[in-house]
């Protein structure tokens, strides 16, 4: 049986600055895109 995930909050100070913009939330992006859904 697979471990259950928990929920995750992400705090990003700063989150408005270009380093988010462009490494962050694509970053961010892709790892939840590529997370497999279960059903």
């Amino acid at each position: 049986m697979p471990a259950r995930v928990e929920p995750h909050l992400f705090v990003v100070p700063g989150a408005t600055g270009d380093l988010m913009r462009r490494k962050l939330l694509p970053a961010l992006y892709r790892m939840v895109a590529e997370t497999p859904t279960r059903t």
